[in-house]
C-alpha cells in the first residue's frame, strides 16, 4: 500500500514499510515468467535447515539419480529391480557353493562323540574277536559302550565350565582395566586392533569415543540395576513384616515381570561397549552361556553312545566271533565313509569329488588303523600268554 502524502512530509513517520527517510532503496527483482520460475531450482531453501530438506531442495535430481529408497520396514529397495524386475538382486543371488552349516559348538561335539564312538568300541570288539565267544565280546563292549559315554559326557561338561570361567575372568579383568583407563589409553587399544585392518586414526578415535560412551552408560545402567534390586529387596522384607513369609500374588508376579526385563536389559548391554570389543575382536573370545556346560555333555554322551552302538550290533545277532567281526567291519566301514562324508558336508570344508573323498578315506584310514592295532595287539598277547603255558 502507498504511503500518503501527509505521512512522507514527516521523517521516519512511516513505520510500515521501506520509504522513510532513513531506509535504504532496494530495487526489487522482476518477476519471471511462470514456466522459467517452475523449472529453475532455488538456489536455497526456504524451509527449515535441516539434512532431508537441504537434500530435496538443493539436489532436485537426487532423487531420480538415487533410487534406494527405504520402504516400510526399514529395508533399503535395489536401485536396479526397481527399473528391471529380472534383475537378481545380489542380496538375493546364489553362491556357487551354497551348503547349510550347523552350529560349530554342536557340529564339535558330535564329531567328538561320533568318532570316538565308532573307533574305540569297534577297536574293542576287534580285538575280543580273537577270543571266539561273542558273549564276551557284548559284554565287554556294552560295560566299555556304557563308561565311555559317561566319561565323554563329564569331558564336555568340564571342558564347557573352563571355557566358561576362562571367558568369565578374561571379562572381569578387561573391565577393571577398561575403568582405570584414560582417554588415550583407550584409544591405543582400538587403534592397535583396528590397525591390522586398515582404519585410519581418525576413524580410530572416532569408536573408541563411541565405544567408550557405551560402557559409560551400560555401568550406569549396572548401578541403577543394582539399586533397583536393592529397593526391591527392601520392599520384599517389609512386606514379610507386615504380611508374613507368603508373598502377595500380584506383587510376585511383577516381581517376576520386572526381573526377566532387568535381565533382558543386562543381556542386550553386556554385548555392547569397549569390553566386549576388545574380548571378542581384540583376544577372540566368545561368551560361554550356561545351557552350553549341558548341551555339550548331553551331546557328546549320546554321539559316542550311537556310534559305539554300531560295530556292536552283528555280535549280538551272531555267535560266531570271527563271522560278527566280519560283518562288524563291513558295516563300520560304510558308517565310516558316510560319517566322513557328511562331516566335510556340514563343516564347510572342500567340496566336490575330491573334498568329499578326502573326507570319508580319512575317517576310515583312522578307525581301520586304531580296529588293525588293537586287533593285533590283543592277538599277539593270546599267542603269547598260550606259549607260555
Amino acid at each position: 500500500m502507498p504511503c500518503s502524502s501527509t505521512k512522507k512530509a514527516g521523517a521516519g513517520s512511516c513505520a510500515n514499510c521501506s520509504c522513510g527517510a532513513g531506509a535504504t532503496s532496494v530495487k526489487l527483482p522482476s518477476k519471471k515468467s511462470k514456466s522459467q520460475s517452475e523449472t529453475t531450482p532455488l538456489l536455497w531453501s526456504t524451509t527449515p535447515s535441516n539434512e532431508a530438506s537441504y537434500q530435496s531442495t538443493a539436489t532436485p535430481g537426487a532423487a531420480g539419480s538415487s533410487s534406494s529408497q527405504p520402504n516400510a520396514e526399514g529395508e533399503t529397495e535395489c536401485p536396479v529391480t526397481s527399473h528391471d524386475p529380472s534383475f537378481v538382486c545380489c542380496r538375493e543371488a546364489i553362491p556357487s557353493d551354497n551348503r547349510t552349516l550347523i552350529d560349530p559348538d554342536f557340529a564339535r561335539d558330535c564329531i567328538v562323540g561320533l568318532s570316538d564312538g565308532l573307533t574305540v568300541p569297534f577297536a574293542l570288539t576287534a580285538g575280543l574277536s580273537s577270543v571266539g565267544s561273542s558273549k564276551l565280546v557284548v559284554l565287554a563292549g556294552l560295560a566299555e559302550l556304557v563308561s565311555g559315554a559317561i566319561s565323554m559326557g563329564i569331558g564336555g561338561f568340564l571342558s564347557a565350565q573352563a571355557e566358561l570361567s576362562h571367558y568369565a575372568y578374561n571379562e572381569r579383568l578387561t573391565r577393571e582395566r577398561v575403568q582405570r583407563s584414560c582417554q588415550s589409553e583407550i584409544q591405543r587399544q582400538v587403534q592397535d586392533i583396528l590397525r591390522d585392518y586398515g582404519i585410519g586414526q581418525d576413524t580410530c578415535a572416532k569408536v573408541a569415543f563411541e565405544l567408550a560412551r557405551r560402557e559409560s552408560e551400560q555401568r550406569q545402567l549396572e548401578l541403577s540395576q543394582n539399586a533397583a534390586a536393592f529397593t526391591s529387596s527392601t520392599k520384599r522384607s517389609s512386606r514379610r513384616k507386615l504380611f508374613g513369609c507368603i508373598p502377595l500374588p500380584s506383587s510376585s508376579a511383577y516381581e517376576d515381570q520386572e526381573s526377566q526385563t532387568s535381565a533382558a536389559v543386562a543381556d542386550e548391554s553386556d554385548a555392547k561397549g569397549l569390553t566386549p570389543f576388545l574380548l571378542r575382536v581384540g583376544e577372540g573370545l566368545e561368551p560361554v552361556s550356561t545351557s552350553r556346560l549341558y548341551i555339550s555333555a548331553l551331546t557328546i554322551g549320546l554321539s559316542y553312545f550311537v556310534g559305539g552302538i554300531i560295530p556292536l550290533l552283528p555280535y549280538m545277532f551272531i555267535q560266531q566271533a570271527r563271522q560278527a567281526l566280519t560283518l562288524s567291519v563291513i558295516i563300520t566301514g560304510i558308517i565310516l565313509l558316510v560319517f566322513g562324508i557328511v562331516k566335510q558336508r556340514f563343516t564347510g570344508g572342500e567340496g566336490g569329488v575330491k573334498g568329499y573323498a578326502y573326507g570319508a578315506i580319512s575317517t576310515l584310514m583312522v578307525g581301520g588303523i586304531a580296529a588293525g592295532a588293537s586287533w593285533l595287539i590283543v592277538g599277539l598277547l593270546e599267542g603269547g600268554s598260550d606259549g607260555g603255558i
